[in-house]
Formats: structure tokens, C-alpha cells, sequence
């Protein structure tokens, strides 16, 4: 390509990489002390944990991946960084950070690559290549969810890289060898990371089956089916090494991540609407793959996510079953709401972000930009082929020198990039449809759009306006389908999931600020160092007693215990971070009137679910506004599905009040309505155990054991109590006998370390 050519394109590219910097900039600056990038929540905290847990096990460590393994390898390779127990990253994770940049240039570089050489191959103009390349690179690098993503732990923008890159590789050099096994393997890499995509095989495989002329040697049938072969084989390697790292890990034959199961479950649970749906009961922070929510559910043991995992599959399976219809009715919803312009959020609050980052509100791309221009551009670049006018739409400036091009010069190209976002629409809508799930579609978009502004440029410069006329309903017809049509209580539940999500990092800021807080408080009062630790704390109470304390903490449903206004222990890592955000005094007072606000908007929108309600009265409890927090209570108890939580929470505030007799009072009311409750009933065996009153406990803590026998803290409080009345030899029986009964790890856990302490 020579030099006057070349000109266009290069300064074109020059100044994208300078507005991509310049925007990167500033996103950088403005969410540098947002808690939407400093408090890790759900998927984003657990890739970072578990990133920290592989580089200290060394790679690829010793455990089986429960989520995308490609997350955890790739995190655990450019970062150290991990939430301390606070919830706080003490600095940015800079590796990672350069990681997201990179894909999201690469999502926005390969498809304008891919049309700049299929224009310029086919002696297209330069500058009608140039427009439609610009075209194709901008519109991810202009569409503000993508930005958001590149600047946080989940990694939906490397996925949509590779995949892209790997359709690119294949388009450039469909003949060689070499090429498609580096496409191949680019596609099992982004396999690693959401193992579905792999779906896009299927197309590809295509591609090195049809492509006409690929093999004019000996045997071409022969050569072009081993090619095929081998691309798949290239393709599910990495897959495949991961499958047998979690099948060594567990024990048993598994595939490369154990949450598929529980995420077809969501998707296809009768009742599913499409979006992601969170399962009362299923805390998937603590238990991504809903071991011991299944366990609760069924009454019965789960051992591990291996086995998790298969049950969930076999309840979606049974569903599918036993209801193929409604099955497929929720897969065409599912088809609808990829393509609906609606930026449904899931782990980060989408709407949230250009408050923290207003440099977001100069990206001008939509969704639904990206889904007309894309297959509209799909429908032009397939359909010029089709009648009479297709050579008129494809004459270029270099026919009057008589050198023809095709006809139909990347006609072949459109179907392998279009079939690809097909089947990644058709396999993603097994599952559940969110706004990041959809990044992985936008380099097929960008293609299809590139080479649809390509087609029509040339079609008008040669064959006037009037020769797109049969096209002009296509982007009217998908306009149409893009209208969130009927979402509008979806939505509205949605903005209040993402108020929450926002409310959730900003008690959890203020809940380390004021740990931090009181730690340096406690230190000065009594004249010790920062450095100082914390070793007195431990020598107070029964060692018993604190293992039950503990047990309450782990596995209490009821939430009895007041509200902790200091939060999880403060790391010293906590204290940097803290300071590093606020600076001297901690804005906790602020934090918390905003975080407030935000549960009130969540409680209006989803008044049936107890969790805006009770975290809302919990940090208003914090705040010292008590009364407000057994207004919330009172008014959530009348409208949430289960107002046990609230009660709960209730029976909590009373108790740290010092009311201890109008708590018990409120616990017994409790247990009369919904009698047999375990978490009441261990709650119950606290506070009587800690007014004195054993017999009590005891009584309690057999009750406990009659309606929960698995329940570890039954035995766990009826040892506690025996030993406090001076039955040693009880305490050990109760203790052995939990041990022969119960079956989850932690619990046994618990038994077995106090059997051993009563051990001569």
C-alpha cells in the first residue's frame, strides 16, 4: 500500500488511539475512589479471592474452578490484588487494568482491521474503506457499557477480543494452516473464560469446509475435513486441560467450571423471565455453586460444587422436560432481549456510573446503534448478491481499467461473522441475558456494520439512492424490535437491584472507616502503637461459647444479632485503603445518608424482597437513627414475602438495646409462628446462654437438634450448655454424636475443633 493511501488510515488511527487515551484518562481519574472500582461485590470479588488463592497454591492450584477458569488464571497473572476482609481493594489493580484497555482497543481495532482488508483486497476506494473501517471501529470503542467493563475485575471485553480475533484470523488467511490453528486456539483461550463460545466452532468448521479453492492440491476434500479436525481440536484444548484439572481436583469427572449447572437452572427455573434471577436463599457470594443452599433445600448432604452442579443440571433438565413449550417460549424471549436496547446491569450498577464517571456521557453509542447498523449491514452485505443490480453495487473506481472484482467480494465473509453472532445468541439464551453477556457480540456487529456501510457507499456512488429502496424497512423493522416493549416493571426492578448493588460498597466503605476508626480510638486510649495487635481480645469467654458465637456468625439464617456497626475485623491493608480514599476524617455519616437514599429506592421498587429492608434498617441503625430502623421494619413486615428476616433484625436492634427480657419475649413470639425455626432457635440458646440461663439453653438447644439434626449448632449449644452446668463427659457425648450426624464440612469443622479442646 503506498504512502497516499496509507495517509488516511494512519491518521485516522492516530487520532482514535489519542481520543481512546484522553477518554482513558479521565475514566481512570474520575472512578480512581468510586466504590464501584474499590468495593469488589459477588463475581468480582470472588475472581480476585480466587486469583489470590492460585498464586499462592501456585498455578493452576489445588482446588477446582467453580466459575470460568480463564478469570482466575488471568487475574491471578497481572494482579496480587485482593479484597482484604473488610471488602476493600487497598489499590488499584494496575495489570488488570492494562488487560481491559487492551481488549477494548482490540474490540474496536480487529473489526475495523478486518473491513480495512477486505475492502482494500477486493481494490475497493480507499476512502469509502477508510469510512466504513472507522465506522466499525468506533462503534464499540463509542459504546459506554464497554468502557464501564474495562474498568472492572469482570472480563466480558477479553472474551469479545478473542473471539473477534479469532473470526479475524480465519477471515484473513481462510487457506493457511497456520493461521486458523492460531484462530483456533484464540477461541478455546476465550473458551476458558465462558466456556460457551465455543459454539462459534460451528461457523468456523464451516468456513474451512466451504471455502471454495482453500485446498486445489491432492485430496482436497481430505485436507480441507483434517483441517477442520484439527481446528476443533486446537480449539477445545484449553478447555479440555481445565476439565481435567477440576476433575483431579474433584475427584470425579467434571467440566472446566462448576456453576454451569446453576446458571441453566436460572435461566430455565419455571417463572424465569430471561434476566438473571437471584434465588431467595442462595447467598452466591459465600456459595457460588449453591452447595449448601441445595443442601438445605433437599435435606440432605451435598459433599462438593462437583455434585452441586450435576443436580443443578438434572432440575434444569427435568424442566426442560417436563415443559418444552414454556422452554422454548423463554428462549425467544431470550433471542428478543439481546437484541432490545434495554442495558440490563447484573454485578455492577451500569446506571450508577456516570455519576462516579461523567467522562461516560460523551460516548454516544447505544445498544440498539449496534444491533440496526450491525445486521442491517448483515442484511446489504448478504443481499447485494441477489438480483440484477449486485454487480453495479460492487464496481469500483478500478473497473474502468478493466480490472473486474467479484461481484459479491465478501458476501462468504458476512455469513461466517453473522453465523457466529448467531449461535452465540442461540447458546447464550439457554442461560440468561444481561448487559455484559452482549459485549462478546460486538465485534461480530462492528463487522457486519463495517461491511454494510462498505456495501452501501459503493451501490449509491454507482447506482444512485434509489437502488437501496428494498432496503429501507430492514433498519425501521429492527428499530422496532429493539423497543424494551412491556419491560417496564422489569426495569423498573432492575434500577432499584442497581441502587442496592451501589448502597451495598457504600456500608461497606463506611463499615471499614469506622473499624478503622475505632481501632486507632482504642489504641490511643490505651497509650499502644498502631502497630500493635489484637492478641487480648482472645482471652476473654469460654472457648465454647466463642466457637458457638462463631457458628452464628457462619450460619445463622435469622440475622438475630444486632447489626455491627464496625463491620468485618479492619486489615491493616483496610487502613490504607480507607485512607487512601477519604484522607484523614472518613465522610461515614455521608456515606451512609447516601447509602440510604439508595435502599429507600430499592425498597420501593422491590418491596417484596426483605433485603433492601433489612440492610436499609441495619445502616440505619448505624447511623444511631433506631427508631427510623423499627419504622423500616415495621413497614417492610407488611410487604415482603418473608418477614422472618425482619423480625429478626428487629429481635436484634431490641437486644443490643440491653432489652434482653423484651428480646427473648420477641424470639419466643417468633418460634410460636413459625415454630422449629433453627437460626431462632440458635439465636434463642445465645441470648438465654448469655443471661445465664442454661437449663434454658439446653431445653432450647434439643429442640434445635429434634427439627435440625444436620444442624451443627444443635449440638454446638447443648455441649456449650452441658459444660457450663458442669457436665464435661455431656458436653463430649453431644459433641461425638453431632460429629456421626452431621455432614457439612463446616459444621464438623466447628464440632471436631471443640471435641478436641475438651480432650485431655
Amino acid at each position: 500500500m503506498d504512502g497516499r493511501r496509507g495517509g488516511p488510515a494512519g491518521i485516522a488511527l492516530l487520532v482514535a488511539l489519542v481520543a481512546a487515551a484522553v477518554l482513558w484518562i479521565l475514566l481512570l481519574r474520575q472512578t480512581a475512589d468510586s466504590p464501584l472500582t474499590r468495593v469488589p461485590l459477588l463475581d468480582e470479588s470472588h475472581y480476585l479471592t480466587e486469583a489470590a488463592r492460585v498464586g499462592d497454591q501456585g498455578w493452576p492450584g489445588t482446588e477446582p474452578f467453580v466459575m470460568s477458569p480463564g478469570y482466575t488464571l488471568l487475574v491471578a497473572a497481572v494482579t496480587d490484588v485482593a479484597p482484604g476482609e473488610d471488602g476493600i481493594l487497598a489499590r488499584a489493580p494496575a495489570g488488570l487494568i492494562a488487560v481491559q484497555l487492551v481488549a477494548w482497543l482490540l474490540v474496536g481495532l480487529v473489526p475495523a482491521a478486518v473491513v480495512w482488508r477486505l475492502g482494500r483486497a477486493r481494490r475497493f476506494d480507499p476512502r469509502t474503506v477508510l469510512a466504513s473501517a472507522v465506522v466499525a471501529g468506533l462503534l464499540p470503542l463509542l459504546y459506554p457499557p464497554a468502557a464501564v467493563y474495562a474498568r472492572t475485575v469482570l472480563l466480558d471485553l477479553p472474551l469479545a477480543a478473542l473471539v473477534g480475533l479469532a473470526l479475524a484470523l480465519a477471515t484473513w488467511r481462510p487457506r493457511s494452516p497456520g493461521w486458523l490453528a492460531a484462530a483456533a486456539l484464540a477461541l478455546g483461550l476465550a473458551g476458558l473464560l465462558r466456556a460457551h463460545v465455543l459454539a462459534v466452532l460451528v461457523p468456523l468448521v464451516w468456513w474451512v469446509l466451504a471455502a471454495p479453492g482453500a485446498y486445489p492440491h491432492r485430496h482436497p476434500r481430505l485436507r480441507r475435513a483434517a483441517t477442520a479436525a484439527a481446528v476443533v481440536l486446537v480449539a477445545l484444548l484449553p478447555v479440555a486441560l481445565a476439565a481435567a484439572h477440576n476433575s483431579r481436583a474433584a475427584g470425579q469427572p467434571t467440566g472446566p467450571s462448576l456453576n454451569g449447572g446453576l446458571n441453566l437452572y436460572l435461566g430455565q427455573q419455571p417463572g424465569a423471565d430471561g434476566l438473571f434471577t437471584v434465588l431467595s436463599g442462595l447467598d452466591q457470594a459465600r456459595d457460588p455453586s449453591g452447595r449448601r443452599y441445595l443442601a438445605r433445600r433437599l435435606d440432605r448432604a451435598v459433599p462438593d460444587a462437583a455434585t452441586a452442579d450435576r443436580i443443578w443440571y438434572a432440575e434444569a433438565l427435568r424442566t426442560i422436560s417436563e415443559q418444552p413449550g414454556a422452554a422454548f417460549g423463554r428462549w425467544l424471549r431470550k433471542l428478543w432481549l439481546h437484541v432490545q436496547t434495554w442495558d440490563m446491569a447484573q454485578v455492577t450498577a451500569l446506571s450508577h456510573w456516570p455519576d462516579e464517571a461523567p467522562a461516560l456521557r460523551a460516548l454516544p453509542v447505544r445498544w440498539w446503534l449496534l444491533i440496526v447498523l450491525g445486521l442491517t449491514g448483515a442484511v446489504v452485505a448478504i443481499g447485494a448478491g441477489r438480483g440484477r443490480g449486485a454487480r453495479s453495487a460492487a464496481r469500483t473506481d478500478d473497473e474502468v481499467s478493466g480490472d473486474q472484482p467479484r461481484a459479491v467480494p465478501w458476501r462468504r465473509e458476512a455469513w461466517l461473522w453473522l453465523g457466529a453472532l448467531l449461535v452465540l445468541v442461540a447458546v447464550q439464551s439457554l442461560f440468561f441475558v444481561v448487559a455484559r453477556y452482549r459485549l462478546v457480540l460486538m465485534p461480530s456487529l462492528a463487522v457486519l456494520a463495517g461491511l454494510g456501510v462498505l456495501t452501501v457507499i459503493a451501490r449509491v456512488r454507482h447506482a444512485g439512492w434509489r437502488s437501496l429502496a428494498r432496503w429501507a424497512p430492514v433498519p425501521l423493522l429492527l428499530g422496532a424490535l429493539t423497543v424494551p416493549w412491556g419491560l417496564g416493571e422489569a426495569r423498573d426492578l432492575w434500577r432499584g437491584l442497581e441502587a442496592n448493588n451501589l448502597a451495598r460498597r457504600l456500608v461497606i466503605l463506611a463499615d471499614a472507616a469506622e473499624a478503622v476508626q475505632a481501632r486507632e480510638a482504642a489504641r490511643r486510649d490505651a497509650g499502644v502503637d498502631d502497630t500493635a495487635g489484637d492478641a487480648a481480645d482472645d482471652a476473654a469467654g469460654d472457648i465454647a461459647d466463642d466457637e458457638a458465637d462463631r457458628g452464628a456468625a457462619m450460619a445463622s439464617d435469622g440475622d438475630a444479632d444486632a447489626p455491627e456497626t464496625a463491620g468485618a475485623p479492619a486489615t491493616a491493608g483496610a487502613a490504607g485503603a480507607i485512607a487512601g480514599l477519604i484522607g484523614d476524617q472518613a465522610p461515614v455519616t455521608a456515606w451512609r445518608a447516601r447509602a440510604d437514599t439508595l435502599y429507600a429506592t430499592a425498597c420501593r421498587a422491590m418491596p417484596r424482597q426483605h433485603e433492601p429492608w433489612h440492610d436499609r434498617a441495619r445502616n440505619l441503625a448505624a447511623l444511631g437513627d433506631v427508631d427510623r430502623a423499627l419504622a423500616v421494619l415495621a413497614d417492610g413486615t407488611t410487604r415482603v414475602d418473608d418477614p422472618r428476616p425482619l423480625l429478626a433484625l428487629r429481635i436484634g436492634l431490641v437486644r443490643r438495646a440491653g432489652l434482653l427480657d423484651e428480646a427473648e419475649a420477641l424470639m419466643l413470639a417468633f418460634l410460636r409462628e413459625y415454630p422449629g425455626h433453627p437460626g431462632m432457635l440458635h439465636d434463642l440458646a445465645v441470648l438465654q446462654g448469655r443471661r445465664g440461663h442454661w437449663l434454658a439453653v439446653r431445653e432450647t438447644a434439643a429442640e434445635l437438634r429434634r427439627v435440625a439434626p444436620r444442624d451443627a449448632r444443635g449440638w454446638l449449644d447443648g455441649a456449650v450448655a452441658a459444660a457450663r452446668l458442669g457436665d464435661r463427659e455431656g458436653a463430649v457425648e453431644l459433641l461425638e454424636q453431632g460429629l456421626r450426624t452431621v455432614t457439612d464440612p463446616d459444621g464438623r469443622r466447628m464440632l471436631q475443633t471443640n471435641r478436641d479442646r475438651f480432650r485431655p
